[in-house]
């Protein structure tokens, strides 16, 4: 064989190995936890997508919210991030364990959900050196040592970006105003 070749397979399973090994550690230090709802996903959903919902409440009253998405077919980790404002205030995160949180992930919410990468570019995207070369993804290679590299780099370059997760959220508080939503998602205001 003349070029080395990784299965879509063992691709997957190193994706999700650099989110188990790398962000979800690096989350954790930043006082995120796996989303408590009990709609939530953390981990294997089926046999061609991995998600990771994690939260923390910020002032007993907002809830930030970031989901990883690792799909088979696909190169990329993708990184998204949320916030809410919940009324009532919630004290302890324990009391959404058994709240359907489903709305978070639905329209309006959604809407303003930013892709880690992406969404954070001030620039046209023909000039944004992040949106060529560093986004969440697999890049080329040709050997098992070329392999090795990329998988390196995906992963400095993911925890570099997760454990600065706090910078992203101060972008995301000067671009939107969350929402005030009940526990279970429902809007209760959109602004």
């Amino acid at each position: 064989m003349l070029f080395y070749k990784v299965s879509i397979a063992e691709i997957l399973k190193m994706r999700n190995n650099i989110v188990l090994q790398t962000v979800v550690p690096a989350l954790e230090r930043n006082g995120f936890v796996k989303a408590p709802f009990s709609s939530s996903n953390f981990g294997y959903v089926n046999s061609d997508i991995y998600i990771y919902q994690m939260c923390r409440l910020v002032d007993n009253k907002y809830l930030e919210s970031v989901s990883v998405d690792i799909a088979r077919r696909d190169k990329y980790i993708k990184v998204f991030i949320n916030a809410f404002e919940l009324s009532p205030s919630v004290n302890d995160m324990s009391l959404l364990s058994n709240v359907d949180g489903v709305n978070f992930s639905l329209p309006p919410n959604s809407k303003k959900r930013m892709h880690l990468v992406l969404d954070f570019i001030q620039v046209p995207p023909i000039m944004s050196w992040d949106f060529w070369f560093n986004d969440f993804k697999l890049k080329s290679y040709w050997t098992r040592k070329g392999y090795q590299k990329r998988v390196c780099q995906l992963t400095a370059l993911l925890k570099t970006r997760t454990e600065n997760i706090d910078s992203f959220f101060k972008k995301w508080y000067q671009l939107n105003q969350p929402n005030i939503t009940a526990w279970n998602g429902e809007i209760i205001e959109q602004r």
